[in-house]
């Protein structure tokens, strides 16, 4: 049997073996990626070698945008300047990040030396963003990590990593396993199955740990220097962010990393935005990143996408009341009719309500993104949400945050009611 036939054969035996296992209820599939999930299943047994299972997985499934080398390389100068001028420390490594000479064969030609395609600057944004702000990891934790190309990158590129672990879906970690296996032949991947607790996993040494995310519970608490999650929160249900945020927090991490949609169109969010804000965490982080739009992410997508990297304060370390007074200091500074930026205040509004959720904060964003938007961002309805779950918001201010949460929802069911699209949205 060739290498190739006994990695997707072990690939398959890992996926039969997960696929039927029972999925707790925050984390069922949203309605895009049971289309996607489907999609996977009915194609997983009719590959005859790993590359066609990765070019499938590159051209078919809906975890990347890739586009044509011949589409798309009059842009590739400027994709690698925006990198250069967003991390000029990298400037060694970057020229060495580059593609997998197994990726789909139309998406890659020779750039500068090494092979490349136009999604791999985009999957060195992600990783350079994490490998130059989060001092020597050795562990990293990958929430919905894809096919494996980050996973890739760190494990070739940092010397200080002992582990990288990657949760979920068995379809999305049946291309991952084989595109890992195939690209780094040797490595010690552990697929994770029932039975086996953290201590087994934590002590078994594997370079990377596969974990279906049905079994998410079992690596729970585990320790790791950074956990990160691009592109994949985004289009979760609201219980599975919720799900995510509440895993994270009891993790025993330092760093946090998030490049996810915001301040999409409520009508988006059927269209790959499932959920009114992600990521969700408590006021235990200090932010250390908050942006819109890296300059190589508005390069690629004409959507928002918020960047965020956290630290974690150490257990009191920091009081409520301090919390309150750095919350109360953002809404100082965004509360001038001079003051608004628009994106960049309301970035800031938002670290603010994860701080301390005040009434004044609640009202300000509500302000913003209702009425300074020629759109109703999604993000409106969770802020509507907070301020009617608040004791403290008055009886004026409620009626008000009531009626435009219905305005937003019926906006929202309208667009649910519309038909599912039996070919992929994006």
């Amino acid at each position: 049997m060739s290498n190739s036939a006994s990695v997707l054969d072990l690939a398959r035996r890992h996926y039969s073996a997960s696929v039927g296992l029972e999925y707790p209820e925050p984390l069922r599939p949203s309605v895009r990626w049971s289309h996607w999930s489907k999609l996977a299943a009915n194609a997983i047994s009719s590959f005859d070698d790993a590359r066609e299972a990765i070019c499938f997985a590159q051209r078919r499934m809906g975890f990347e945008h890739r586009f044509s080398a011949a589409e798309s390389l009059g842009r590739w100068n400027a994709y690698e300047r925006a990198l250069l001028d967003d991390f000029p420390s990298q400037s060694d490594l970057l020229p060495l990040l580059g593609e997998s000479y197994l990726s789909h064969p139309d998406t890659v030609t020779f750039f500068r030396g090494r092979p490349m395609s136009s999604i791999m600057f985009w999957q060195a944004h992600e990783f350079l963003a994490v490998f130059s702000r989060v001092p020597n990891p050795a562990r990293v934790v990958e929430i919905g990590g894809g096919y494996g190309t980050l996973a890739r990158l760190w494990t070739s590129n940092c010397p200080s990593l002992s582990s990288y672990w990657m949760m979920d879906f068995p379809e999305s970690l049946f291309f991952a396993e084989t595109y890992l296996r195939s690209q780094l032949p040797g490595i010690d991947v552990l697929y994770v199955t029932s039975g086996q607790t953290l201590q087994d996993i934590e002590n078994s040494g594997a370079r990377i740990v596969l974990c279906p995310v049905q079994l998410a519970e079992t690596l729970r608490g585990g320790a790791s220097d950074v956990i990160i999650n691009c592109g994949s929160m985004q289009e979760m249900t609201d219980q599975a962010v919720v799900y995510w945020g509440d895993w994270i927090e009891a993790s025993r991490t330092s760093y946090f990393y998030s490049l996810n949609y915001f301040l999409q169109p409520i009508q988006q969010l059927r269209g790959g935005s499932a959920n009114w804000l992600c990521p969700r965490l408590g006021a235990d982080w200090d932010c250390l990143v908050s942006r819109l739009d890296p300059p190589l992410v508005r390069l690629q997508s004409w959507r928002h996408f918020r960047e965020l990297l956290y630290e974690r304060v150490p257990q009191d370390a920091r009081s409520v009341e301090q919390q309150q007074f750095l919350a109360a200091q953002i809404l100082a500074a965004s509360s001038g009719a001079s003051a608004i930026a628009r994106e960049p205040g309301v970035l800031e509004l938002f670290e603010a309500l994860r701080l301390s959720g005040s009434t004044a904060v609640i009202l300000r964003l509500a302000e913003i993104l209702g009425s300074l938007y020629d759109y109703r961002p999604k993000e409106l309805v969770y802020v509507c949400r907070r301020g009617l779950e608040s004791p403290d918001i008055g009886a004026t201010e409620r009626q008000q945050l009531q009626a435009l949460l219905d305005e937003l929802m019926l906006v929202a069911k309208e667009e649910h009611t519309t038909l599912i699209p039996s070919t992929p949205l994006f």
